[in-house]
């Protein structure tokens, strides 16, 4: 597990909640499954990220896994946590100058007592142009 996750506060409980991990790949959701979530739902953009995260993680009942553009309109639904791992970079990348929609957009999705956890916020290299 990636050691940005405890740099998370200790005063953030994940456990019986329900969480948006938004833009989620196989390190967030490593990371949430072991804090004993009640629900999570797992949004990415990308079609091949989510079939390779319900492949992983089929064993897990509580994970729904969507294929959303988070730019463009929340999911309906309000959640305990929305929890975004390294999101804006790749908003960036499939969605140039829409972070700002995406913020939005997470906001609207979030209970009024709610948290947003953000970890990092770097832009992704890609391998192309090293």
């Amino acid at each position: 597990m990636r050691e940005i996750f405890n740099l998370i506060p200790k005063n953030i409980q994940f456990a019986g909640k329900t969480i948006l991990d938004a833009g989620s790949g196989e390190q967030s959701l490593d990371f949430l499954t072991s804090q004993n979530p009640l629900t999570i739902y797992s949004v990415s953009i990308d079609a091949k990220e989510v079939q390779k995260n319900k492949l992983k993680y089929n064993s897990h009942n509580n994970i729904k896994f969507i294929q959303s553009d988070l730019t463009k309109g929340s999911l309906n639904k309000e959640f305990d946590i929305v929890f975004c791992d390294y999101l804006f970079a790749g908003v960036e990348g499939f969605s140039p100058f829409k972070s700002l929609d995406a913020l939005k957009n997470l906001k609207a999705s979030l209970k009024s007592d709610g948290t947003m956890v953000i970890v990092g916020l770097e832009p992704l290299v890609d391998a192309k142009t090293l």
